[in-house]
């Protein structure tokens, strides 16, 4: 079966996206894949990956609307530049999930996200140097530049904008929500 994929968790990283894939993937009509953050369109990512171990991250099922992926990876904006086009030449008509934080609260999580991988790299100042020399915390918490990404090439109700808050207080309206767009 050649699926294409029309359902993409672009979120800012520690803003719920684990949580919002799994949510995604218990619906009966939506196909997560099997491996979150595949970060297919990431250059930078992508390796040796191509189309078909891209497809074959997704399990086929009796009446799927949704294929979707998760990859905050897409919300990493200047780092990684190009996803949104991209995506949008991959698939124009795809639905697109934007979750996000409080700024300030992903800002901490993402700190100490960095900090449990020290022994590999990860950050090892504290947070107000951190923050004040890595401008990847602050980046990507900048909501309007990361949404600006994926604007400029898809229509506003292709793109569905959730809070972490609204998340984690009612999922279940969340994908109702995202059922009747």
């Amino acid at each position: 079966m050649n699926i294409k994929v029309n359902l993409f968790i672009i979120g800012a990283m520690k803003s719920g996206t684990t949580s919002l894939h799994e949510y995604l993937n218990d619906h009966p009509q939506i196909s997560m894949s099997t491996e979150k953050e595949p970060g297919y369109f990431v250059d930078e990512l992508k390796k040796d990956r191509d189309e078909q171990w891209y497809q074959g991250l997704f399990p086929e099922r009796e009446n799927i609307r949704y294929f979707g992926e998760a990859s905050t990876h897409y919300a990493k904006y200047p780092l990684f530049q190009g996803v949104a086009n991209r995506i949008y030449q991959y698939n124009p008509e795809a639905k697109l999930i934007y979750i996000m934080r409080n700024p300030f609260n992903r800002i901490v999580s993402h700190y100490w996200h960095e900090v449990r991988a020290a022994h590999s790299g990860g950050e090892a100042a504290n947070i107000s140097s951190a923050i004040k020399s890595r401008r990847d915390y602050q980046d990507f918490s900048n909501y309007p530049l990361q949404l600006q990404q994926y604007y400029q090439f898809f229509q506003a109700k292709n793109i569905y904008v959730v809070t972490f808050e609204q998340l984690t207080k009612n999922p279940e309206s969340v994908i109702c929500t995202l059922m009747s767009g």
